[in-house]
């Protein structure tokens, strides 16, 4: 049995029910009842007066220029020796400040590194470390006579002292992976030219693809492009012929003017810097400052 629907009671244009017999606004009462819920919990949530604390990232950020950080790693010789290498790291420009090698660190010779890598008044404010112990109070007295903060990172937790770390990595997958050390002195020297090589030409997403120490820009009018072998070949830095001949006289200009020895009547070996505008060749034949080495002794005029 069919029965017609009539048009006039059921026009198309007319919202139908649901066919399970909910309301048609049920979905909307569920939404304003979550927000009137959600409007009234606000005023019981507990609110922090003060704003939360720093963080690591923004602490690195803010002290960048007057931040250093230190650590160790080990090297194994090829007669199974352990060698121990002490990097200390400028945030500011990612340089290398001074680093050491010896096969028996101790808190005094650890401490002694303080004093050669910061010889004069350009001590940084904030030194970061970790906790190893091979620091010791003689390492905490030195740096606390001289100015440094220390700031020590978690127990177990080197990401905290990334770019030192970073150095580290660097140091092994470009240079140490690639040789064999035989003893002190030859890892001494190979780092010596790692450094080298870091410091002038290696290149930084940090620093805009420029290296630590700031290379000017070479148009193409200085010449060919030509490839310079640096760490006994393993890296092979490009730059334009002139402009490498211009550092090459520059830079023998500048160790020939940084160090001059003199000896005079009494056989003594005098040290003087050119640079210091205190020194006058004039004066007795002498520079201002400089220091006398007679009989194996050191002695400041």
């Amino acid at each position: 049995m069919c029965i017609s629907r009539s048009s006039e009671s059921d026009p198309e244009n007319e919202p139908r029910q649901p066919s399970l017999g909910s309301s048609p606004h049920s979905r909307r009462i569920a939404e304003d009842w979550n927000r009137g819920v959600a409007s009234h919990g606000r005023q019981y949530m507990v609110r922090h007066r003060k704003p939360p604390s720093r963080t690591w990232r923004t602490f690195l950020k803010n002290h960048v220029k007057d931040l250093v950080s230190a650590d160790f790693f080990v090297v194994t010789t090829i007669t199974f020796q352990l060698l121990f290498v002490f990097v200390i790291l400028d945030h500011d420009r990612r340089r290398p400040i001074h680093f050491a090698v010896t096969s028996n660190p101790t808190a005094e010779w650890t401490a002694r590194q303080l004093f050669e890598a910061f010889p004069w008044d350009n001590a940084p404010r904030y030194l970061l470390r970790d906790r190893d112990s091979i620091y010791g109070e003689k390492f905490c007295e030195t740096a606390k006579w001289m100015g440094i903060r220390e700031v020590l990172t978690a127990p177990r937790s080197p990401w905290q002292n990334a770019y030192a770390e970073r150095l580290i990595g660097s140091i092994r997958r470009e240079c140490l992976d690639h040789v064999l050390v035989f003893r002190e002195v030859g890892l001494r020297q190979t780092l010596k030219q790692y450094f080298a090589y870091y410091e002038r030409c290696r290149t930084h997403l940090s620093l805009k693809k420029d290296a630590p120490v700031g290379r000017p820009v070479e148009p193409p009018s200085f010449g060919e492009v030509i490839q310079i072998p640096q760490v006994g070949g393993l890296h092979h830095p490009y730059t334009r012929k002139a402009a490498r001949s211009t550092k090459t006289s520059q830079r023998s200009i500048e160790n020939a003017a940084s160090l001059a020895l003199v000896c005079d009547a009494k056989s003594s070996f005098l040290w003087k810097d050119a640079r210091d505008p205190r020194f006058d060749p004039g004066r007795n034949g002498h520079g201002v400052p400089f220091t006398s080495l007679v009989g194996g002794q050191l002695s400041f005029w």
